[in-house]
């Protein structure tokens, strides 16, 4: 015939060979989530720091937005714990999955990073800069 299946014209290639996530997979995430941790306390630390720009504000309260200002806090710290969930999520679904799990942390970092640029710039746009 014409087209069998087993024609070398069109070999058919093997299925994928997935390697299991093994002990090392579980250290690398445990490590990021830590960096993921660790990053989340000093960018929260510091976006309160930029909130002592309110001093720049004065006698006059027209200057700034306070109520802005105050919902800044919480950006970073929300962005830490909603990923810290996710890492946790993770993990404790990793036994049953063949899939790698450190990149989980990897992306709270990022998103960790996102919500203090994000609050870092309503702080701006909250608060003078400081003459």
């Amino acid at each position: 015939m014409l087209m069998d299946p087993d024609d070398d014209l069109f070999p058919v290639p093997p299925p994928p060979v997935h390697r299991p996530a093994g002990p090392e997979d579980l250290a690398v995430t445990i490590a990021f989530t830590v960096v993921l941790v660790a990053a989340g306390v000093v960018l929260s630390f510091v976006a309160v720091l930029e909130l002592m720009r309110v001093d720049a504000c004065g006698p006059d309260p027209s200057v700034c937005d306070p109520t802005l200002a105050a919902a800044t806090i919480w950006i970073t710290p929300t962005a830490t714990l909603v990923s810290i969930a996710l890492v946790t999520v993770a993990l404790v679904r990793r036994p049953g999955r063949l899939r790698r799990t450190w990149w989980v942390p990897v992306l709270g970092v990022a998103v960790t990073i996102g919500g203090f640029a994000l609050a870092s710039l309503l702080i701006v746009q909250a608060l003078p800069v400081a003459s």
